[in-house]
């Protein structure tokens, strides 16, 4: 039996930390673009994909780094994944006509949701099945690509249209239970991304905050407003407090990057005109493409469990990789080796809830554990 003791030093195994070497990845005419934030350069990856999208309609998996959009069709539309790495179209699956409009991506589940005329709708990627989970909650007056998803809360948030000077903010669960509706002024909060229970956006009067459970919306920048805006095209990076939107500056478009809690602009990014429509942030390393396989269960072990120092994993088949992963979905860990038992220093993980993914072969099974 093949035995590896990790203790800090992970780094022998293909220790990564997460959250930094950030790209925007979006569509353009020209094909599937890539914009590396830290360099600030931006590149075609692929310049033979040629999907028409929906303005706004798009959603990401950062576990797999899958980008995910929807496209219009004459009979049916076509939710379309790529790899966000390479730009290569990995799956087409086809929905109803005019469904799944304004879409998100759940992690937890591995589905796709959004409104339509008929309902709240929720599409399982792995079985390929669509359904109205709701009827009651449908899209009229919906602002195109206007929504956001909490992953923490299962909360997602869309902002529709309404009259006599009022908008309103819907909330619902990921399988499109109704949990509320928030009053706002009209043609504010446009390009809303969530954020530690508060919603933030744009309008004429700049960058906004809208506190959730105290029904509070306040102007953090003033100098921030809508105008030249590109509708739809805004996305976040809540491990690192950030609001990015796209915009057009006068002589090209830009990616601008936005403290959450101060309305602080903290980068600007330049891309060609009409370029990254639709732009999803993503980190540079990814998850292996693999199945979730139910058979592993009694095949792998984790203890103990809780955990406050080291925690083992022990295997029937050979690990190829263990990834971390904390309630907001964010990797914490990712080791990659080839052995079938891991010891794993957990000293300086927060007290916790975390989900440990370990990968044999093509396959992986995901498990909780407890950090105390």
């Amino acid at each position: 039996m093949k035995y590896v003791y990790l203790f800090c030093l992970l780094s022998l195994c293909g220790f990564k930390n997460f959250g930094q070497n950030l790209h925007m990845v979006g569509l353009s005419p020209s094909g599937f673009g890539d914009l590396n934030l830290s360099t600030n350069t931006y590149s075609i990856i692929n310049p033979n994909f040629s999907f028409g999208a929906g303005q706004g309609m798009s959603t990401f998996d950062q576990q797999n780094g899958r980008y995910i959009f929807y496209s219009g069709g004459t009979t049916f539309d076509t939710i379309v994944i790529v790899n966000a790495l390479t730009g290569a179209l990995l799956d087409q699956i086809k929905i109803p006509k005019n469904h799944l409009y304004n879409p998100e991506y759940n992690p937890g589940n591995n589905t796709v949701f959004g409104l339509s005329p008929q309902g709240f709708g929720v599409l399982d990627l792995n079985s390929r099945v669509y359904s109205v989970t709701n009827p009651n909650v449908k899209d009229a007056g919906a602002y195109q690509g206007m929504s956001t998803y909490d992953q923490v809360n299962d909360t997602y948030y869309y902002l529709k249209g309404g009259n006599a000077g009022i908008d309103t903010l819907v909330k619902l669960s990921g399988n499109g239970f109704l949990y509320g509706k928030y009053p706002i002024p009209q043609n504010h909060l446009l390009e809303p991304e969530v954020y530690n229970l508060k919603v933030y956006g744009l309008s004429a009067n700049g960058f906004e905050q809208y506190d959730l459970l105290n029904n509070i919306l306040t102007v953090l920048n003033p100098t921030l407003t809508f105008n030249n805006a590109s509708s739809g095209m805004s996305t976040s990076n809540p491990s690192g407090g950030t609001y990015f939107f796209r915009r057009y500056n006068g002589t090209m478009e830009e990616i601008v990057e936005v403290a959450f809690n101060t309305g602080n602009v903290l980068a600007k990014y330049n891309v060609p005109q009409n370029h990254l429509y639709n732009p999803e942030l993503r980190t540079n390393t990814f998850l292996p493409a693999s199945l979730e396989d139910n058979s592993l269960l009694n095949e792998i072990s984790v203890f103990p469990n809780p955990v406050s120092g080291v925690l083992t994993v022990n295997a029937q088949q050979t690990i190829k990789t263990i990834s971390i992963l904390n309630l907001q979905n964010q990797i914490v860990r990712q080791i990659n080796c080839d052995t079938d038992k891991l010891s794993l220093a957990l000293f300086d993980l927060a007290k916790g809830l975390y989900f440990i993914k370990v990968y044999c072969g093509e396959n992986y099974k995901t498990m909780k554990f407890i950090k105390d």
